[in-house]
């Protein structure tokens, strides 16, 4: 019968009560796996790097956890310390591959007559095979020895994980999303375009006018788990709404981005300027919208531009987007400014005399973060 992790000692037992194995086996409980006390072998991230310098070999210090061979062993948990090695000399006619891995030594299960980790570098046969990594160890590089050359030997690192860090994949146009092997579940950004500045026609004399700000771009985000959207899913990315021409139009309306069955809609073109002597205004564009997520935000709503009185004008700033900042208005006699990446609106023009475009706005993206644990 087995006991809790904590109840060590058994009433009149004289030590105790877990062996070895059946502390790998409840070690095995904090990793997740397949299942059956079988765990994911690897290095711990960013630990047992392998470099060659001359013909020293050097492994950084790393912890590793190595599933056992069978689904009663249990989990190996481990450490070795940063250590060298010498790196066997090249032959005269035949490249060779070499292999360095850490591995683990159990009487009980593989009668080694050792009870040990140890980091080995196993040198392959010239013109062969590498070495055969053992099923209780993790291969952490591989050294490509060519021939009669040593000092030209090249390491490539082959080490896995039992903590991988999520995988980022980033889409700043269309394209097709394909799930890495190994993913256990992901997590989907999606920001729309976000929508242009109006621009604004001038006329003689003193007046000021300005276009309204564009919108920021929707954004919406959804977690799912592996094989949701299947092997490969197509992605659809908003590009920023163009300013308004000099002439005085409207900015164009920012693209919408969209993930199987998560769409952010892009951000509205801020409405066209123009100067007179009363009191006129350009209205910014709306926030753009999005649906299908777990968690869906609409963009900021683009500032108005006014004129008061013919001669003050109160400035079209773009709207801000959840993944990108606010265009800051124009306060000055100029063209709108850009919007902040990603799915910022563009700011409205600043004029007097001279026609000025509206700022264009920021691209949208989509994100995905695939996890393997």
């Amino acid at each position: 019968m087995g006991e809790p992790f904590w109840i060590t000692y058994e009433a009149g037992a004289a030590g105790p009560e877990l062996t070895a194995g059946e502390l790998r086996q409840i070690e095995a409980a904090f990793f997740e796996g397949p299942g059956g006390g079988r765990v994911f072998s690897g290095v711990k991230y960013g630990t047992g790097l392998v470099s060659l310098a001359g013909t020293t070999i050097t492994h950084q210090a790393l912890n590793f956890v190595i599933q056992g061979l069978t689904t009663t062993t249990g989990a190996y948990v481990g450490y070795e310390p940063q250590a060298t090695k010498t790196l066997q000399a090249a032959h005269a006619t035949l490249a060779r591959v070499d292999r360095v891995w850490v591995e683990v030594q159990d009487h009980e299960v593989d009668a080694s007559n050792q009870r040990r980790s140890i980091v080995v570098y196993a040198p392959g046969a010239p013109g062969g095979a590498a070495a055969t990594v053992p099923t209780t160890a993790v291969l952490m590089a591989e050294i490509n020895v060519p021939i009669n050359n040593t000092l030209g030997a090249t390491v490539t690192d082959k080490r896995t994980y039992y903590n991988p860090p999520p995988k980022i994949d980033r889409f700043n146009a269309d394209g097709t999303w394909n799930e890495p092997a190994g993913c256990k579940w992901f997590k989907v950004r999606v920001q729309a375009g976000g929508g242009g500045g109006g621009g604004c026609l001038g006329v003689a004399g003193t007046a000021h006018g300005e276009g309204g700000g564009g919108g920021g771009g929707g954004y919406t985000e959804k977690i799912y788990p592996a094989g949701a959207l299947g092997a490969s899913v197509a992605v659809t990315v908003g590009a920023g709404g163009i300013g308004g021409t000099p002439s005085s139009s409207k900015g164009a309306d920012g693209g919408a981005s969209s993930v199987g069955g998560l769409t952010a809609n892009g951000g509205i073109g801020g409405s066209q300027g123009t100067v007179g002597a009363g009191n006129t205004a350009a209205s910014g564009g709306a926030g753009g919208t999005a649906t299908g997520g777990d968690l869906n935000v609409s963009g900021s709503d683009g500032g108005q531009g006014r004129v008061l009185s013919g001669v003050s004008a109160l400035h079209g700033w773009g709207g801000a987007s959840y993944l990108g900042g606010s265009a800051q208005a124009r306060t000055a006699i100029g063209a709108g400014n850009s919007g902040k990446q990603y799915g910022g609106g563009g700011s409205g023009a600043f004029v007097t005399t001279a026609n000025q475009s509206g700022g264009p706005a920021a691209d949208g993206v989509v994100i995905f973060e695939a996890h393997f644990r």
